[in-house]
């Protein structure tokens, strides 16, 4: 018979005799009933176990039921609360085997006093907190009968009544009129209708429901902050039929969700907390990112915004002194597009809830103290565009699922430690534009399919050692000269063989930044490096056995700011010609075995700044030319003959 009148406004048949012996759950049966008026006084209740909210917020309901047969129940709570019309004496009720009476006459205007209750609440003490002299509006319990009993490892904290009777089951009126607070305070969080829609909705987790059982869990105490100390949603998301608008099911999804992000990373820390746990609209509170407010809704202690649905799209905590783990409610914003939270000092790791906000497009987490693998449930994010992991502490392989985020375009996974082949599915991802994979243990080679990713512009492969230590082939990837976009190559120390490869016109037609240092590259720079007009940084120090001449037509690169051939064995004079690249900002030069003079032309690079030559036994002297260019770093050794060279050993 659960909710079997619930809300009804027009039944009001006579239903006086029905046979119910065999009934277990009246619960919510006469909720919100306006006009029902049968007389059940001899309904047969004695099977009924749950009675829970079932004459709550009725208007009408005032039949006689005090010799109702109430010995199974074990569940009252919220039975009379929010009543009206209810006035039968129910004082005879045997209470014994009931376990809950949490909010049983929370805000009821209709019970007749001066009842004195004479209940056995032998079950039901250990669950109570008592006070002295608290009521709610008109409605009084005499507990007078229960005497110092131990509840939470406190004594029971009730006054002795002078003329004290030892049986525990009296009656007595007393001086003072005693109350079992919590028989008439709120109920606790998780059994008011706002709880119990949490535990039901679709959009909660499942461990947040298991976690809401738990009073010392994050998600039970966001709930108790929601409705005990969050005013602004106290006026109406506590009370019977709260959660009938979707608008009050929105406000109390995106409160419960942002004040577990708040509790689990201690919002108090935070460098910017602005409005965090406090009655302001959470769209409100800093960092987090809604829509326009359709409706203002006068909250009592303030005005509170009521957003369209699912209205919070954007979390951005980035550089805040975040610190903790990630909260699995993170996953109840369901519409949330962009998780940004950088540069902080989140640990463990990610949960899989959080692989649940399918319309992300940008998750940022750069920076952080992660770890464990990147789950496979990566591939629910089919929405995925920016993915920034890098600078954290995962490990393990790269997840396969990677293959089904066919709209990203921005891949930073680098500085981890994670392991094994690098995906050929990044190979076939079209819209790719940015790949970072430095700093990591990935081995095995570059794809081949990579040349098909014709919207590549960055590709960072620094510091994978054994990258292609362990590939078939260990040369250059000789497809990479034509991917059509490519701006930034950077292989630094990824154990590359033979020899740099010559280029040609239409080679690398877009690249501006190379890096191959520190590598096993062989044999001599070809002269036709300068087919790469539109290079800017050409990096090949330590490299110990590429050697030979300085190819001259490197002078014939007009973008280029950088050339770096520091610690390798290039040999003879440097070329005059390469004072023709005028953009040239820093060159190094040192620990070759280079001879002769610098060339005087040098001294027309206008924009140089950085010259260095040292550990160059057969240099030997620099022009004033050179020495007129005023440069902020020129070291040379001590032992070169230039006007000049007072103070080169100083400069460091």
């Amino acid at each position: 018979m659960s909710s079997m009148f619930s809300s009804s406004s027009d039944f009001n048949a006579d239903i006086t005799n029905w046979e119910t012996s065999s009934v277990t759950d009246m619960s919510y049966m006469f909720y919100r009933t306006s006009n029902f008026g049968s007389n059940l006084m001899n309904w047969d209740t004695s099977s009924v176990t749950d009675m829970s909210d079932m004459f709550s917020s009725s208007a009408t309901f005032g039949s006689d039921v005090s010799k109702w047969n109430t010995s199974s129940v074990t569940d009252m709570s919220s039975m009379f609360a929010y009543s009206s019309s209810f006035g039968s004496d129910v004082s005879d009720w045997d209470t014994s085997s009931v376990t809950n009476m949490y909010s049983i006459f929370r805000v009821s205007s209709s019970f007749l006093i001066p009842h004195v209750f004479c209940w056995n609440l032998d079950n039901l003490i250990p669950k109570l907190d008592f006070s002295f002299n608290s009521f709610i509006d008109n409605v009084y319990i005499d507990c007078s009968c229960i005497f110092q009993q131990e509840i939470h490892n406190h004594t029971l904290l009730m006054e002795r009544i002078n003329d004290v009777v030892e049986n525990p089951k009296c009656c007595w009126p007393t001086r003072s009129k005693i109350t079992c607070s919590s028989i008439f305070d709120s109920a606790p969080p998780l059994s008011t209708e706002a709880g119990r829609f949490l535990l039901s909705d679709p959009g909660v987790p499942a461990a947040t429901k298991a976690a809401l059982e738990d009073e010392n869990s994050v998600a039970a105490q966001a709930l108790d902050w929601v409705m005990n100390d969050d005013v602004n949603v106290a006026y109406g998301l506590g009370g019977v039929g709260a959660m009938e608008s979707d608008e009050a099911k929105l406000n109390l999804k995106q409160r419960f969700a942002a004040a577990s992000i708040g509790l689990s990373f201690d919002s108090d820390g935070f460098t910017n907390s602005d409005g965090w746990m406090t009655e302001k609209d959470v769209c409100e509170w800093t960092g987090i990112q809604c829509g326009q407010p359709i409706q203002g809704v006068d909250g009592g202690a303030g005005a509170r915004n009521l957003q369209d649905v699912n209205v919070v799209g954007k979390i951005n905590l980035s550089d805040n002194n975040v610190v903790g783990v990630l909260p699995i409610e993170i996953s109840i914003f369901s519409e949330v597009t962009e998780l940004i939270l950088f540069t902080n000092k989140i640990s463990g790791p990610i949960p899989l809830e959080l692989f649940d906000l399918t319309k992300l497009a940008v998750l940022d987490l750069y920076d952080n103290k992660l770890s464990g693998v990147i789950p496979e449930d990566l591939g629910k994010l089919t929405n995925l565009s920016n993915l920034y992991l890098s600078k954290n502490n995962f490990s393990g392989q790269l997840p396969a699922a990677f293959g089904q985020l066919s709209k990203l375009e921005q891949i930073w996974i680098n500085e981890n430690d994670l392991t094994g082949p690098i995906l050929d599915s990044f190979g076939d991802m079209e819209n790719l534009q940015s790949l970072l994979l430095s700093q990591n243990d990935f081995t095995g080679g570059l794809p081949e399919n990579f040349a098909n990713l014709q919207l590549l512009e960055t590709l960072d492969l620094d510091e994978n050692r054994d990258l292609f230590y362990s590939a078939t082939d260990r040369t250059f990837p000789l497809f990479l000269l034509d991917m059509p976009a490519l701006t930034r190559l950077s292989m630094r120390e990824v154990f590359l063989t033979g020899e740099i490869p010559t280029m040609s016109q239409g080679k690398f037609p877009k690249l501006q930044i190379l890096h191959l240092d520190a590598n096993k590259f062989t044999g001599s720079l070809s002269n036709n490096i300068a087919w790469i007009q539109s290079l800017e940084r050409l990096t090949l120090s330590n490299n110990v056995q590429l050697g030979g001449n300085i190819p001259r037509d490197l002078g014939e690169m007009p973008a280029l700011k950088v050339l770096d051939l520091s610690g390798c064995q290039f040999d003879g004079e440097i070329p005059a010609k390469l004072s023709r690249a005028a953009m040239l900002e820093q060159i190094y030069l040192n620990e070759n075995y280079l001879t002769g003079a610098i060339p005087s032309e040098i001294g027309d690079l206008n924009e140089l700044f950085i010259l260095k030559f040292e550990n160059n036994s057969g240099i030997t002297a620099v022009p004033n030319e050179v020495c007129d260019l005023g440069l902020q770093t020129l070291m040379g050794g001590c032992d070169v003959d230039c006007a000049c060279c007072d103070d080169v050993c100083l400069r460091r």
